[in-house]
């Protein structure tokens, strides 16, 4: 809650949480945070499909914007494939993208509509009705890392898009142009449509300790990514084979050490506020307009890689560093 208000203070657009098992629930964090809060918009960055029924997701998405007064927004997709192999649910089959479009629809249905009677292939409800319901805007992005055909759905049916560890021009660029086909085929203006995502972020006044602490977290990410993804960012799947085999053996020590300053490079924003402007300028360049900042501090690095790291700020101070040296260059 301390981080919300913070960030509230200092002029941030939005609080995302995640919603998986691994972390604490979402509604409860934002909801909690909204009370303490004026400006922040709150929502599950993402919120899934096949382990929550879309009614009750818009039951949570309407408490939430009531409670906040209109600050909810929403990030919605299938669901990450190992969570969901922990949860023995196989997508290979089960037509994925066909049940998440009819879940916005459901969601977009039961609130604004005085009752739901649905009647699709994953979903049926008859006559379902709720007291949640929408406050303020409450716009439904897509969550996509599944690739272009998530892509051209977000632009057909979302609000936006909402993307994760997109570091290269040749990246968006495939994003952007799968967006425009799906907007295309629903005739749809993309002026107001939001394309976000959420980066590993790390700045400090001194460069080689941000991208030190940048280091932490890359070669986890670089071990999930589809090859697909790799090489849009000019990373072969080759170049993280070990990276991969310590990450399914649990060796985060050797997972750190065996990641290059190239790959902190090419997947994360780290360095000094300078650089991390740059670095931003370039993916504004390359048709990003809502970055996600995913930030950890010195405590959150320990406590998970076990390692200590001198000199990188506090939340708080960071939170603060971003106000005061990086967001005025984008106003």
């Amino acid at each position: 809650m301390e981080m919300a208000r913070v960030a509230d203070k200092n002029g941030f657009y939005g609080f995302w949480v995640q919603d998986a098992i691994y972390s604490r629930d979402p509604w409860i964090t934002t909801a909690a945070c909204a009370m303490v809060t004026k400006n922040l918009m709150f929502g599950p960055c993402v919120t899934h499909v096949y382990l929550r029924d879309p009614t009750l997701i818009a039951q949570a998405l309407g408490t939430l914007d009531e409670l906040s007064g209109g600050r909810a927004a929403c990030a919605i997709s299938t669901g990450a494939s190992l969570m969901l192999q922990q949860y023995h649910i196989q997508l290979q089959g089960s037509e994925p993208l066909k049940r998440l479009r009819e879940a916005v629809e459901v969601i977009r249905k039961i609130l604004t509509e005085p009752q739901l009677t649905y009647d699709g292939e994953f979903f049926k409800y008859t006559g379902l009705s709720s007291a949640a319901k929408k406050r303020g805007r409450l716009p439904i992005y897509l969550g996509a890392m599944r690739g272009p055909l998530t892509f051209r759905l977000a632009g057909e049916i979302g609000d936006g898009v909402m993307l994760a560890y997109g570091y290269s021009r040749g990246y968006f660029k495939e994003v952007l142009e799968e967006v425009e086909k799906g907007a295309e085929k629903a005739g749809r203006d993309l002026e107001e449509f939001d394309v976000a995502c959420a980066n590993l972020f790390y700045t400090s006044k001194d460069s080689d300790v941000a991208k030190e602490a940048a280091k932490m977290a890359v070669g986890r990410v670089a071990s999930y990514l589809s090859n697909r993804q790799l090489i849009k960012h000019g990373i072969q799947p080759d170049q993280i084979t070990e990276i991969k085999e310590a990450f399914s053996k649990g060796d985060v020590s050797k997972v750190i050490d065996v990641t290059t300053m190239e790959l902190v490079e090419k997947l994360s924003i780290s360095g000094s506020p300078e650089e991390c402007i740059d670095k931003i300028e370039d993916l504004k360049a390359s048709g990003l307009k809502h970055l996600l900042a995913l930030m950890t501090d010195a405590e959150l690095i320990k406590h998970v890689t076990h390692r200590k790291i001198s000199g990188i700020p506090k939340y708080a101070e960071m939170i603060k560093l971003l106000n005061r040296e990086i967001m005025p260059h984008f106003l």
